[in-house]
């Protein structure tokens, strides 16, 4: 982290943020196995997932024709916003007066691992820049931030959009940011539209409420690892048609090559 890791406020915060990570235990949220001081740096050893972001899946999803079905889109949405609304309930009952929070959800913070399983990472290398009030106001390049503890409404209101933009792009909505309501069902559409709502006081900001209406539109992790291993198979035959058989890591199913790396 070079100099940054010297200002003793942005090493502070760093460790605060491995701190909060390391006490969160959901299964779709990846591990933070340990952080550490050496000499001038700071370190963060994050569990490894092997495969790809969301954004890479889609992206090489859209190249070869393979639209992610409505029904594993809701099923991808409904994990993290069950990871989004245990972090919640996290900082508000044990994590104050202080609360770190996830506020970064995209399509490249969410990963599926070689068995088909939805993980949410990218808790972020936090960056102390300012102090207001006495509490660090962290920037990130990743997504955390420290808010005061009355800001809980207004971060569920964040999250929630954030969320509908990722299950808005996984539907494959076009540069307007509309679904075609052909081949998306009526109760994602307007799910979508209830979270993306302009207006915050029209906006569905509850994300146990996102959380059952998703739930109620989602196919289930055996589907969703189904159609995965289906999508991984079709894209090592036609990297084998294209360069020749695949030997070693690259043939598995993290394909890390193929979708722009792996991420950890």
């Amino acid at each position: 982290l070079g100099s940054a890791a010297r200002d003793p406020a942005f090493a502070a915060a760093f460790l605060e943020e491995a701190a909060f990570g390391s006490k969160l235990s959901h299964r779709a949220i990846v591990r933070v196995e340990v952080c550490f001081q050496f000499d001038d740096g700071l370190f963060q050893v994050m569990e490894l997932i092997d495969g790809p972001d969301i954004r890479g899946v889609l992206a090489r999803a859209a190249t070869w024709g393979h639209a992610m079905p409505p029904a594993l889109a809701a099923f991808v949405a409904h994990e993290i916003a069950d990871a989004l609304a245990y972090i919640h309930q996290f900082e508000r009952e044990r994590f104050s007066p202080v609360g770190l929070t996830h506020r970064g959800v995209s399509s490249d913070s969410i990963m599926i691992d070689r068995d088909g399983r939805v993980r949410l990472l990218d808790f972020g290398i936090a960056r102390a820049r300012e102090r207001v009030a006495g509490l660090a106001v962290v920037s990130s390049r990743g997504s955390l931030a420290i808010y005061r503890p009355s800001g809980s409404r207004v971060l569920a209101h964040r999250r929630v959009r954030r969320l509908g933009a990722v299950l808005s792009e996984m539907l494959g909505a076009n540069p307007q940011g509309r679904l075609n309501d052909a081949l998306v069902p009526r109760e994602l559409c307007d799910l979508v539209g209830a979270m993306l709502a302009p207006a915050r006081s029209s906006r569905l900001a509850d994300l146990a409420a996102v959380r059952a209406r998703l739930s109620a539109a989602s196919a289930d992790e055996r589907a969703l690892a189904l159609w995965w291993r289906q999508f991984v198979v079709d894209a090592e035959h036609r990297i084998e048609r294209a360069a020749g058989p695949m030997e070693g890591p690259e043939s598995a199913y993290g394909l890390a090559g193929t979708f722009g790396g792996e991420r950890s």
